[in-house]
C-alpha cells in the first residue's frame, strides 16, 4: 500500500514548534519566523477551504526561506493531504530547485536524500493523477538519488501492483521495500497484494495476514486480506475481513460490492 504522503503530513505542525524555538535576531531566524507565519495562515486558509490564499500564503512561506527544506516539506505534505495534487506537484517541483549543499558536502548528501524523499512525493501524485509514465520517472530518480529508498521501491511496486502490470517487477521491488524494512506492515501489504494480482494467493495470504497483525486497525490491509480469502476459495473468512474492513471505513462502495455478492453466492 502507498503511505508517503500520510506520513509526512504532521510535519506542517513539527516545523511550526521548531521555528517558534527561534529567537535570535539574525537574519535566518527574521527569515524562519516569516516563513512560519506564512505557513501558520496558509494552514488557517486551507481548514477553512480559502485554497486560493493558501497557495498564496505558502508561496511566500517557501519563497521568505528558500533553502528550508522542511518548510518545503510541509507545504507539500499539506497539498497532498488535502489531495491538492497539480498544486502538491508544483511544490515539489520548487522544492527540488531550492539552493543545495556542496554534493561532497554533508550537507550535499543530505540534500541528495531529500530529494529522493522529493520525487517519491512527485511519483505519489502523478500516479493519483494516473500519469503512470511521470510517476515512474519519478521513482526511478528517487532510487537513482538513494538506492536505499525503502519507500520509493515500495510505491513504484505497489503502483504496479494495483494496476496490474509488470507484476514480475512490482514483486521485486516490494519484496526489496521489505528487506530494508522488515517490519513496516505497508510494505508486507504490497508485497501480499503483488502476489494476490500475480494469482499466488496462498503467498498472499500469508502475507496479508501477516501486514494485519501489524496494521490491525487499516480497512484498506483488511480488505487485500478479504480478496485473498476470497480467491483462495475462503468466503467465510472473506466476508469476516470485509465486515472488519466496513467498520473501519463504511462507506467504501467496493468492499460493499464484495460483501453482497458472496452473501448471494451463499444464498
Amino acid at each position: 500500500m502507498r503511505r508517503t504522503a500520510s506520513l509526512c503530513i504532521l510535519t506542517a505542525a513539527v516545523v511550526i514548534i521548531v521555528i517558534q524555538g527561534c529567537r535570535t535576531d539574525t537574519v535566518e531566524s527574521r527569515r524562519a519566523l516569516a516563513s512560519h507565519m506564512y505557513l501558520r495562515t496558509g494552514m488557517s486558509l486551507l481548514e477553512t477551504n480559502h485554497r486560493t490564499e493558501a497557495l498564496a500564503a505558502f508561496e511566500s512561506a517557501t519563497t521568505a526561506n528558500p533553502a528550508d527544506y522542511e518548510v518545503h516539506r510541509a507545504v507539500i505534505a499539506l497539498l497532498l493531504g488535502s489531495e491538492m495534487f497539480p498544486e502538491g506537484i508544483r511544490s515539489i517541483e520548487k522544492a527540488l530547485h531550492r539552493p543545495h549543499g556542496d554534493p561532497r558536502s554533508s550537507q550535499g548528501m543530505m540534500d541528495r536524500i531529500r530529494d529522493s524523499e522529493l520525487y517519491v512525493f512527485l511519483g505519489d501524485s502523478y500516479c493519483r493523477l494516473r500519469m503512470i509514465r511521470k510517476a515512474e520517472a519519478a521513482y526511478r530518480e528517487a532510487v537513482r538519488l538513494n538506492d536505499k529508498n525503502a519507500v520509493a521501491y515500495n510505491d513504484w511496486g505497489y503502483m504496479y501492483a494495483d494496476l496490474g502490470v509488470e507484476l514480475d517487477q512490482a514483486l521485486k521491488m516490494t519484496q526489496r521495500a521489505v528487506e530494508l524494512d522488515p517490519n513496516n506492515g505497508c510494505f508486507i501489504d504490497s508485497v501480499g497484494w503483488a502476489y494476490f494480482k500475480m494469482g499466488r494467493v496462498g503467498e498472499a495470504v500469508e502475507y496479508l495476514s501477516k501486514a494485519v497483525s501489524l496494521l490491525p486497525r487499516d480497512a484498506e490491509v483488511r480488505a487485500h486480506l478479504g480478496s485473498a480469502y476470497e480467491a483462495a476459495g475462503n468466503p467465510g473468512a472473506a466476508l469476516v475481513e470485509f465486515s472488519k474492513a466496513l467498520r473501519l471505513s463504511p462507506d467504501d462502495r467496493a468492499v460493499w460490492k464484495r460483501v453482497q455478492h458472496l452473501y448471494q453466492e451463499s444464498a
